[in-house]
């Protein structure tokens, strides 16, 4: 039985408030139990720019093997000027789905660009940008 276990109903909100909507599959599924939370970890090993692209290293630190994981990675940007921001942050957030499948202890790492590209703003920088996981499917949960 495949099961979807959300990690962060914060960062679940956020990716509601910007559009993301869950597939049906997802919203057919029941939540993992609490008490076994932590028997099934999956977490960002480490985000980083690399050009106009960025690189996420994941980690299944559970028992049992973990595939689809969603991926929330946001684009903070910082103004140069931040008592005096512009009127629109070109900050941003997007949602990733990683369709591998993660053993025990297994990592992977992927390379991903925004679309569209960050742009080049003479007003301020985006800084380097964060990453949470979502959710995933625990394979062979019961």
């Amino acid at each position: 039985m495949h099961r979807r276990q959300a990690l962060s109903a914060a960062a679940l909100a956020v990716a509601a408030t910007l559009g993301f909507a869950r597939d049906a599959a997802a919203q057919d599924a029941a939540p993992f139990p609490a008490a076994a939370a932590g028997a099934h970890e999956v977490g960002v090993a480490g985000v980083r720019r690399l050009g106009d692209a960025y690189e996420v290293s994941l980690v299944n630190r559970g028992r049992l093997p973990v595939r689809d994981v969603r991926i929330a990675v946001t684009h903070p940007f910082r103004w140069n000027d931040e008592t005096n921001p512009g009127a629109s942050s070109p900050s941003r957030a997007e949602v990733l789905v990683y369709e591998g499948t993660l053993e025990p202890g297994q990592s992977a790492t992927f390379q991903m660009r925004p679309s569209p590209p960050l742009p080049e703003r003479p007003d301020g920088e985006f800084a380097e940008p964060r990453a949470e996981v979502l959710a995933y499917t625990v394979i062979g949960a019961r």
